[in-house]
């Protein structure tokens, strides 16, 4: 287990290597005085440093994932205690990416690490 100052110092060297920033995006969840849902998004969080990562179009047992064959997939990592969930939408470097899960395995909580894929800017 790491000591306070020890992930302390991971986090500082972590953070040399985000050298992006990203606005993200939360999908609006409310609904109008007729019931149905308001749609679009809200912005929760904006400056946010983070790096962008290409990955392989598989899923976590290493197959490619019917459908996706033609989708490509991008590792997002922002800093650790970042609100950021499945299903948001991040804009980096004039592209925008949805969260398909946030997947902190390995991360000591250093950061957190995100499945990404690139959606069209008006999806």
């Amino acid at each position: 287990m790491l000591t306070d100052q020890q992930l302390a110092a991971i986090r500082a060297d972590v953070a040399t290597f985000l050298t992006d920033t990203c606005t993200i995006y939360r999908p609006n969840t409310g609904m109008d005085a007729d019931g149905f849902r308001t749609g679009g998004e809200t912005a929760v969080a904006s400056s946010v440093a983070c790096r962008v990562i290409r990955s392989r179009t598989t899923n976590y047992a290493g197959q490619v994932l019917q459908g996706e064959a033609n989708r490509v997939h991008f590792r997002l990592i922002v800093p650790y205690g970042t609100d950021i969930r499945d299903k948001d939408r991040v804009d980096v470097a004039g592209e925008r990416l949805e969260v398909l899960g946030v997947v902190n395995r390995l991360s000591d909580e250093a950061y957190i690490e995100t499945d990404t894929v690139r959606i069209p800017n008006n999806g």
